[in-house]
C-alpha cells in the first residue's frame, strides 16, 4: 500500500512517493513489511510507472514494461492494459485487494499524459491528466472535506518550493493515516522516506530527490527487521 502524489502540468510531471510497503494480515491488521522504490523511470518509453494498492501488481507492471518495445507513454499504457486485462491476477489480488497502475510521461507529440489502469475497471486505460488537462493526484485522498482543502492549499501555495509542498502534503497524509486503527480498511501504512522525481521537456530533463525522512523510520525499520520474511 502506498502514498503517491503527483502534479501534471502542461510541460512537467512531478511525482512523490513513500518507500514503506505495508501488508494486510489475515486478521485484518496492517503492519510494516519492507522498504523499496515504488516507481520505475523508463527513459526509452519517456515514462514513469507507479501505483497504489497491491504492490505485487505494480511490480508486475514494472517488470513487463522493461521488456516492451515502446517509445511513448500512450503506447506503453495500451500494451500494459491489454496484458493485465488478459491475465488472471487473482494471485496478486487476494480477497478484496485492489490495485491501480499509474503511468506518467510524454506522448509522441511531446505532451504530458497520465493514465490510470485500475483493477476495479479491468485495467482499462483511463487518462487522468495531460497537457490539455493539468491535474494533481493525491493518494490517499481524504474523505474529510477540511483535510482535502488543507492538502489543496499546499498544492496551490506558490510561495513554497515544489519539494516543500510535497513534503507537507505527505506529512499530513501520514498524520491522518497513523490515526486510523490498524484494522481500518482505509489505512495505507505510510513511512520510510519521501522520494520525488521530476520529468520535463519531453523527458529531456529528469531529476530525482529524497525530500523527507519520516520520524518513525527507525522504529518501522526495526519492526521490519524483527519480522523479516527470508523467502526470496
Amino acid at each position: 500500500m502506498t502514498a503517491m502524489n503527483a502534479m501534471v502540468t502542461e510541460t512537467e510531471i512531478v511525482l512523490s512517493m513513500d518507500t514503506l510497503v505495508s501488508k494486510r494480515l489475515p486478521e485484518g491488521n496492517i503492519e510494516p513489511s519492507y522498504f523499496t522504490q515504488k516507481f520505475e523511470i523508463l527513459p526509452f518509453a519517456k515514462s514513469i510507472i507507479a501505483g497504489t494498492g497491491s504492490f505485487g501488481v505494480i511490480e508486475l507492471a514494472i517488470s513487463l514494461a522493461r521488456k516492451m518495445l515502446v517509445r511513448d507513454v500512450t503506447t506503453l499504457a495500451r500494451i500494459l492494459s491489454d496484458y493485465l486485462r488478459d491475465r488472471d491476477n487473482s494471485d496478486l489480488l487476494p480477497g478484496k485487494s485492489t490495485a491501480t497502475v499509474y503511468i506518467f510521461g510524454f506522448d509522441k507529440g511531446g505532451k504530458t499524459r497520465a493514465y490510470a489502469l485500475r483493477s476495479t475497471a479491468d485495467f482499462s486505460v483511463n487518462e487522468v491528466a495531460s497537457t490539455d488537462n493539468p491535474n494533481t493526484l493525491l493518494k490517499p485522498q481524504p474523505d474529510n472535506k477540511q483535510h482535502l482543502q488543507e492538502l489543496t492549499n499546499y498544492v496551490r501555495d506558490s510561495d513554497a518550493r515544489i519539494d516543500e509542498r510535497f513534503v507537507q502534503i505527505m506529512r499530513k497524509q501520514k498524520e491522518w493515516d497513523d490515526a486510523l486503527e490498524d484494522t481500518n480498511e482505509n489505512k495505507v501504512g505510510i513511512g520510510g522516506e519521501n522520494t520525488l522525481v521530476s520529468i520535463a521537456d519531453d523527458f529531456q530533463q529528469v531529476a530525482l530527490f529524497k525530500i523527507d525522512i519520516f520520524p518513525d523510520y527507525e522504529e518501522q525499520y526495526k519492526f521490519c527487521l524483527k519480522h523479516v520474511d527470508v523467502k526470496y
